[in-house]
């Protein structure tokens, strides 16, 4: 709905699975995402780009989609010029450094969650994270080492650049 009728042929004259959402009750990214899991039941790993954009309604919608329980199976992540964002699960997770990205940052998703993180510059153990203070941000990846993470309740992983 936000693209010019010429536009939008172009496009679909070059896409092989071009689809029209038919109705609101789902976002765009919603939408398009039940759309690859319905064409690619084998999915693994979906990139969503785009998805920070101007609108902060659409950017939040979007961030609670990678740990809406529809996608469990899928490994979700929002990638922007400056950051990757996804979700660790509930239990152990461990996460490699990226090129280019210095930071890595734990947001709760849910109130009361336990973390403990080994192999960064700011270690934990049993860190009590809360919704309402950040007290897991700007982490730093010690040389050669894959941090370690542990986690009670899913939390946003967030790889930054300066």
């Amino acid at each position: 709905d936000s693209i010019s009728e010429s536009d939008r042929k172009k496009i679909e004259s070059i896409s092989e699975n071009f689809k029209i959402k038919e109705s609101q009750d789902l976002t765009d990214a919603d939408y398009a995402l039940e759309e690859l899991v319905r064409l690619y039941p084998s999915i693994e790993k979906i990139n969503i780009y785009g998805a920070t954009g101007k609108r902060l309604d659409h950017f939040f919608g979007n961030i609670f989609l990678l740990n809406n329980e529809k996608y469990e199976r899928v490994e979700l992540s929002i990638i922007d010029d400056n950051n990757i964002i996804t979700v660790a699960k509930k239990g152990e997770s461990i996460f490699s450094a990226k090129k280019g990205y210095k930071y890595f940052s734990i947001i709760p998703i849910f109130q009361d969650t336990k973390m403990t993180i080994k192999n960064s510059k700011y270690e934990a153990e049993n860190l009590l994270l809360t919704l309402d203070r950040p007290n897991a941000t700007s982490n730093e990846f010690c040389e050669n080492k894959d941090i370690k993470l542990e986690v009670s309740k899913n939390v946003l992983v967030i790889y930054s650049k300066d």
